[in-house]
């Protein structure tokens, strides 16, 4: 299952979201909450600490178009 880490109703979270829903693939959203995403947890999976990563396993990805190819 696909762990989503976004802001909610962030535009660049809701793409990977829709494209999930598309393709049919299991995933979950982990909402973070604005200003979280500059701290040390996130910029472990995002170094820029942009909206949204993902983590498959013990696989992360982060970039939007990364993230939609990916999936």
């Amino acid at each position: 299952m696909i762990t989503v880490h976004s802001i909610p109703g962030s535009p660049f979270g809701r793409i990977v979201l829709a494209t999930c829903v598309e393709k049919n693939a299991a995933y979950r959203l982990k909402p973070v909450t604005p200003g979280a995403h500059k701290q040390a947890a996130y910029l472990a999976l995002h170094p820029f600490g942009r909206i949204p990563a993902i983590e498959d396993g013990d696989f992360t990805l982060y970039e939007t178009q990364a993230i939609t190819r990916y999936i």
